[in-house]
């Protein structure tokens, strides 16, 4: 009984879901992202020791907005989980996007901020600067309401050494400031 209660949810909400995805202005859903920054404390000003064995998987959600075709906005909000001083640990990013949304293909590039905050007893409080962030990926849609895709972050200090450095960070595949994303979304 519960099974089937399940099903006719789902396939209500599929058809409910289905013409609305046909605009996708909005998306939610969720991401992991993987890198070396992610150390199994703290996150620091140099992004953390290139200590290799603290590689992390780190999951979140993202929504994003897209007033018109191609040009929208999104932000995600990672969790680290709880740190051994006691807050919880959050990364949260804010972009503007580009995106082409094609048939059943969408890529995308981004440029905004990332920053981190410890919550604890619900104040929150800034650990070190915010970073900028570029953003290049692309959504596969088997469906039009559904997307999975794969992303490359690359963070820099500030918006000045992100242009002056470029894409140096690929020089001999050293990604230490890189962060590797998968998604799953749904689009509205």
């Amino acid at each position: 009984m519960i099974k089937l209660r399940t099903v006719c949810v789902l396939l209500l909400l599929v058809c409910i879901a289905y013409p609305l995805g046909a605009f996708n202005i909005m998306d939610i859903g969720f991401v992991s992202m993987y890198s070396t920054i992610f150390d199994d404390e703290a996150y620091v000003d140099r992004l953390l020791d290139s200590d290799t064995k603290n590689d992390r998987l780190v999951n979140g959600l993202r929504i994003g907005y897209y007033p018109g075709m191609v040009f929208g906005m999104s932000s995600d909000v990672l969790f680290f989980g709880r740190m051994s001083s006691g807050p919880y640990r959050f990364v949260g990013t804010a972009l503007a996007v580009v995106r082409a949304p094609l048939l059943f293909f969408d890529p995308y590039f981004g440029i905004g901020t990332i920053w981190t905050t410890d919550m604890q007893n619900w104040e929150s409080t800034s650990i070190g600067s915010s970073k900028f962030l570029v953003r290049v990926g692309f959504d596969v849609r088997p469906y039009p309401f559904i997307t999975s895709g794969v992303e490359l972050n690359i963070l820099y200090d500030d918006f000045e050494s992100a242009f002056i450095e470029g894409f140096k960070v690929f020089d001999n595949f050293n990604l230490d400031r890189a962060m590797i994303g998968f998604t799953a979304k749904v689009s509205f």
